[in-house]
Parts: structure tokens; C-alpha cells; sequence
């Protein structure tokens, strides 16, 4: 339904944001309207985006492939180079694993975007963003062996009304700048990979920050394993 609803937007997204360039063309704009103009055309990129993500998150899912996590990374961070420049953040890379795991990739892309944009949104001006992979050892339930990818941040923490409300749809503390559901959508996507995804957060003076968790397991079970075999046979 969200890949279907996408669709319907784009077309009338598409043509909102042509007509506003056309706007922000006119010579008989005045200066103070031109900008007004280019920021409503900054907005409508980032919902473009939002839409482009969706449909391409949903028509990828029907197969998982080998994926380099930290080169993943490395391109999710290059989506967002202007914010931690104005910020002036410092991210600290620690990848002690360097190889594939089989993922739905625009899915886990959608996921680290939003856990790793959050980070930097949290932080002061010069503050750090710690990007952690490993390979790990389920701690609870089966003891799958997997990798885990730590995102730790040393911002303001979250207040106890946001680490109740973390994973709720459209529950967001960034007001306007936000839309709630990168969380939620984000702990979706990892439960589709039969991983599991915890944060840790401190808002103590001296001690404050929020540690991110994602656990993403090697071998999927007997279950995902057909269903990714049945979707293979299908596309050939």
C-alpha cells in the first residue's frame, strides 16, 4: 500500500516542484519572494526524496543480496556531508569487519540513513558521531552469530517522553524538521531481517548521548530462507 500510495504522490509532487522553479525564474520576482521560492524548492526535494526512498525500498524487498555494510555506510554518510560540516561534527569510523552480509539493500540503507542523520542531528557544534561495526553474537534468544553496527553520539540524550515514544509512527522531537517515522520504519526493516535493533541514551550532564544497536544475523531462518528462494525463482 505505501509503495502504491508513493507512486500517487510523485506525479503531482513532480509537478509542484516544476512550477515553483518556474516561480523562482521569474524576472518580476522581488529578492525577498525569490528566496521565499527556493526554500519551498529545498522542502519539496527532501519530500521527493522521501517518496524516491519508498518506492525504492519497496521494490527491492523481495530479495535479499551480499552487501559491504561499511561501504554502505560510507555512502549513507556521503548523503549528508553539508549537516555535519555546518555542524562541524566529528565522525569517528571503527570497522573491525569489513565484509558482506546478504540484506534487502535499500531497505538497511533507509534504516542506517536515519539512525546516522538522527546522530548528527543530536549533537552540539563539534560534537562526534562514533560508527562501530563488528561481528557479533546474538545476546538473547538463539545466540545467531552476525554482525552489530553501533552508532553512539555524544548529544543531548533523550528525555524519558522520547525513549517511550522512540519507535511510535509520527512521534518526533525535531517539530517542524521532522516526520516521525524514520525510527519506526527503521526497527521494520531490521525485524524483516529477523535482527533487532536497542539504543542506550544518557541525558546526565557530562555523561549525555545515545547509543544505537543494530544486530543483523548471517543466516536467516528456515522461513526467510524460502521465502528469499521462492522470490529468486520468481524474477528469473
Amino acid at each position: 500500500m505505501a509503495h502504491a500510495m508513493a507512486h500517487e504522490i510523485n506525479n503531482p509532487l513532480a509537478a509542484v516542484t516544476n512550477l515553483h522553479y518556474l516561480l523562482a525564474n521569474d524576472p518580476e520576482l522581488t529578492d525577498t519572494r525569490r528566496e521565499l521560492v527556493q526554500t519551498a524548492i529545498v522542502q519539496l526535494e527532501r519530500v521527493s526524496h522521501i517518496v524516491k526512498q519508498t518506492i525504492g525500498l519497496y521494490s527491492k524487498l523481495n530479495r535479499a543480496m551480499p552487501v559491504n555494510i561499511c561501504r554502505l555506510l560510507d555512502d549513507v554518510l556521503g548523503t549528508i556531508p553539508q549537516k555535519i560540516a555546518q555542524k562541524h561534527v566529528s565522525i569517528v569510523k571503527r570497522f573491525d569487519w569489513t565484509g558482506e552480509i546478504a540484506v534487502y539493500e535499500s531497505g538497511i540503507r533507509q534504516a542506517l540513513w536515519s539512525v546516522l542523520d538522527n546522530a548528527v542531528d543530536a549533537v552540539a557544534e563539534g560534537g562526534k558521531v562514533v560508527v562501530h561495526v563488528c561481528r557479533a553474537t546474538e545476546r538473547r534468544g538463539k545466540q545467531r552469530q552476525g554482525i552489530r553496527i553501533i552508532v553512539a553520539d555524544n548529544g543531548h540524550g533523550m528525555t524519558s517522553i522520547a525513549r517511550a515514544n522512540a519507535f511510535e509512527p509520527f512521534f518526533t522531537t525535531k517539530d517542524l524538521k521532522g516526520r516521525g517515522l524514520g525510527l519506526w520504519a527503521t526497527r521494520d526493516i531490521v525485524l524483516r531481517h529477523e535482527g533487532t535493533v536497542r539504543f542506550r541514551t544518557s541525558t546526565i550532564p557530562g555523561r549525555c548521548g545515545t547509543c544505537w544497536s543494530i544486530f543483523l544475523p548471517f543466516q536467516p531462518s528456515r522461513k526467510e530462507a524460502q521465502a528469499t528462494r521462492r522470490a529468486a525463482a520468481s524474477t528469473s
